[in-house]
């Protein structure tokens, strides 16, 4: 990552949290609601991630990167439909870094924010056990781990992933749990809370590969 003055340019393989945390540092802000957000820049772009009413949309300048064709792309925030989990244009898209502009702030005022969201999320998050984040989008009117949890499916298991008895939005491994193992609790959610409430939960994760069920 590279700074200069209140922006900086980071490559899509930077972690969010590296990036923060070098904002912070310079007394830079805007970013730290997104404190703790597991992943890189690359993949916060694709997602839009965000978290406490922030998303990563919000400080982008613009977005570089090469088409499934090889064509380089450079596209500025305006030109990218950002929305929730969602950047339509970037799909297609290999990111390779990110442009972002930031407030000045102090350092010490932007530090405690920071560890105030940290604080926040290990009190409402399973942050114990490896997983990918919250695992569905929040369906209009509901929150997905509400849902998930009046299905009767917190600890539930397939090989060693388990739903979070503290958060029902995650996935857990528990110890050598494989994509396939989540893949399948994933599908075992959908389908129950479809038949219990008839809501179709929507992912949140994208997956990579080859998957059948």
């Amino acid at each position: 990552m590279t700074f200069s003055g209140e922006t900086a340019e980071a490559e899509a393989g930077c972690l969010l949290m590296d990036l923060i945390q070098a904002a912070l540092q310079r007394g830079l802000g805007g970013m730290e609601l997104l404190a703790g957000i597991p992943g890189g820049v690359g993949g916060a772009l694709r997602m839009n991630a965000g978290a406490f009413g922030r998303e990563i949309e919000a400080l982008t300048l613009e977005v570089a990167g090469f088409r499934s064709d090889g064509t380089p792309i450079c596209a500025a925030r305006e030109a990218i439909s950002f929305g929730y989990r969602r950047a339509p244009e970037l799909e297609q898209v290999i990111i390779t870094s990110g442009r972002f502009r930031f407030q000045p702030d102090s350092p010490q005022t932007l530090k405690t924010r920071a560890d105030e969201i940290m604080a926040l999320r290990s009190r409402k998050q399973p942050l114990d056990h490896p997983s990918c984040g919250s695992v569905f989008k929040r369906p209009p009117g509901y929150y997905a781990g509400a849902l998930i949890e009046e299905a009767g499916l917190k600890g539930e298991r397939c090989g060693c992933a388990e739903i979070s008895r503290k958060h029902a939005g995650f996935i857990l491994n528990v110890g050598g749990a494989t994509a396939a193992d989540v893949y399948r609790l994933m599908r075992r959610i959908e389908e129950r809370v479809m038949e219990r409430f008839g809501v179709r939960l929507e992912r949140e994760v994208q997956l990579v590969g080859d998957f059948s069920d």
